[in-house]
C-alpha cells in the first residue's frame, strides 16, 4: 500500500486505480539476451476419429481451432519459450488438422521445445473437444482426437496429394462350411476396415473411403474352390504425396495384416456362428475382372 501511495502521488491520472501484484518469475527467460533466443518450428498434426466419414474440415472450424491453440500456447508455455505463431498447414480437402507451432527459447532447450508444445495441447484435449461441440455438435457429438508430430515432408507435399483407389481383397478362412457374407456381415466388416486403416495408417498416407465391391455372381466371392473359404473384394482409396502413391496399395494390405486379429476380434462380436474360428488374410486382386 506504500508503494501505491508513492505511485499515485508521482502520477494520479495514470496510478489512481493501480493494484499491485508480486509472484515469482523464471530468471533464465528474464535475464537471456535477446540474441541468444532460438527459433524451432514443429509440425503437429490433429487427427479426428469418429466424425463422418464424408466430413471436410471448413475453414471456419480450422480458423477457431488454430486460434485456440494459439492462446493455449500464449497461457500455458513454460516462460523460458515464447510463441512466434501458430500456422495453418492444411489443404481444401482435408479431415484431419497439419499445423506448425513456431517458438523462441534457448538455445540450449530446443530439443525440449517439442515436449513442451505436446505437452501443453494434450493437457487441454478436452477443452478443444468441448470448443468443437459448441461449433457443430451435429458433427463434433462423439469426437475423439489424437496429436502427434507430423511429417515435414507430408506437409510440403499437401499442394501434390494424389488419391489411388487399391483393390484388396479380404479373405475369410475356417467359415461354416457353404456360408455366404450376408449384407450386415459386408457392412460391419466395411466398417470395422476404416476405423482399422483411420486409426493405423501412417501420417503421410489418408484414408479417404473404404468401398464394397458389389458382384452379381456370388462365385466369385470364393478365394478357391473350398466352401470354407469366403473372399471380400473392396477399393480403398488413399489420398498421398504423388512420389509415394505407388507405395501405398502394399503399405495398406501391411497394416490389415499387421492388425488381422484385431479385426477378426471384432467380427465375433458381430458373429459369432460365423466367424467364431475365422482366420484373415489381405491380398491384391484384379479389379479389371467384371461378371
Amino acid at each position: 500500500q506504500e508503494l501505491v501511495r508513492k505511485l499515485k502521488s508521482l502520477d494520479w491520472d495514470a496510478f489512481r486505480e493501480v493494484n499491485v501484484i508480486f509472484g515469482t518469475y523464471d530468471v533464465l527467460a528474464i535475464n537471456l539476451p535477446t540474441y541468444a533466443m532460438e527459433e524451432t518450428s514443429h509440425p503437429i498434426l490433429l487427427k479426428f476419429l469418429n466424425i463422418p466419414s464424408t466430413y471436410i474440415l471448413p475453414q471456419h472450424v480450422k480458423s477457431s481451432i488454430l486460434r485456440f491453440v494459439k492462446e493455449l500456447m500464449e497461457d500455458n508455455l513454460v516462460d523460458s519459450f515464447q510463441l512466434v505463431e501458430v500456422a495453418d498447414a492444411s489443404s481444401n480437402r482435408d479431415r484431419n488438422l497439419p499445423f506448425r507451432v513456431v517458438v523462441k527459447g534457448p538455445p540450449e532447450d530446443s530439443d525440449l521445445a517439442l515436449s513442451y508444445v505436446m505437452e501443453v495441447l494434450e493437457d487441454n484435449m478436452q477443452e478443444l473437444v468441448r470448443m468443437l461441440k459448441q461449433l457443430d455438435w451435429d458433427i463434433f457429438v462423439n469426437v475423439d482426437m489424437s496429436i502427434e508430430q507430423y511429417n515435414v515432408i507430408a506437409i510440403d507435399a499437401y499442394d501434390e496429394m494424389k488419391e489411388t483407389v487399391h483393390p484388396v481383397r479380404l479373405n475369410f478362412e475356417n467359415v461354416p462350411s457353404g456360408y455366404r457374407l450376408t449384407p450386415d456381415d459386408r457392412a460391419s466388416i466395411v466398417r470395422s476396415v476404416k476405423e482399422l486403416l483411420d486409426d493405423n495408417l501412417n501420417e503421410i498416407l489418408e484414408l479417404v473411403e473404404v468401398a464394397d465391391v458389389e458382384r452379381r455372381n456370388d462365385r466369385h466371392l470364393l478365394g478357391s474352390r473350398r466352401l470354407d473359404t469366403v473372399s471380400l473384394p473392396l477399393h480403398i482409396t488413399v489420398r498421398s504425396p504423388a512420389d509415394v502413391s505407388d507405395f501405398a496399395s502394399s503399405y495398406v494390405i501391411k497394416v490389415l495384416e499387421e492388425h488381422k486379429e484385431e479385426l477378426a476380434r471384432k467380427l465375433r462380436l458381430f458373429n459369432w456362428l460365423a466367424f467364431n474360428d475365422v482366420s484373415l488374410s489381405a491380398d491384391k486382386y484384379d479389379s479389371t475382372f467384371q461378371d
